[in-house]
């Protein structure tokens, strides 16, 4: 029988889920709040994070990624460009290939949100206890192995 000290293994797991959840909804909220500030939608702040992580890509990669048609990414990679944060650039191999690449006003943009992400999170965790923090890291390093890495950014 679960008791307070000992509960049973699907409730632990049903409110670490629950938990896990709240806790990236959260997460998404603030980032959803920092990207609004700089006047961006959130397509369009996915958008450049996905370039920056695999740059350079194409108008076919980003519509792969995204799940939408190249005419739609056609559209957002478009106002993109007209913000100054992306650029198209001819591939210097194949001149038939155009690549998306950030521009230094998109590394600035991500410097912004990084400082202020982190400032945010910073703020958010100084008060818990560094005995909380280890476990919570060797618990969510489990997790992330379990996953598989390889998604992971």
């Amino acid at each position: 029988m679960p008791s307070r000290n000992n509960p049973d293994a699907a409730g632990v797991r049903d409110t670490f889920r629950s938990l896990l959840r709240q806790l990236i909804q959260r997460w998404m909220f603030v980032q959803r709040r920092i990207v609004q500030e700089e006047d961006l939608s959130i397509p369009q702040s996915m958008m450049l994070r996905f370039i920056r992580s695999k740059s350079p890509v194409t108008l076919t990669t980003l519509a792969g990624y995204s799940g939408a048609t190249k005419s739609a990414m056609t559209g957002l990679v478009d106002t993109l460009e007209k913000r100054g944060y992306v650029r198209r650039e001819r591939d210097s191999v194949d001149r038939r290939r155009v690549n998306i690449v950030l521009t230094e006003k998109s590394s600035d943009l991500f410097l912004k949100l990084d400082t202020k992400g982190e400032a945010i999170f910073e703020e958010t965790v100084r008060t818990i206890p560094q005995e909380d923090l280890l476990k919570l890291n060797e618990t969510l390093t489990i997790l992330v192995r379990k996953l598989g890495e390889d998604d992971i950014e």
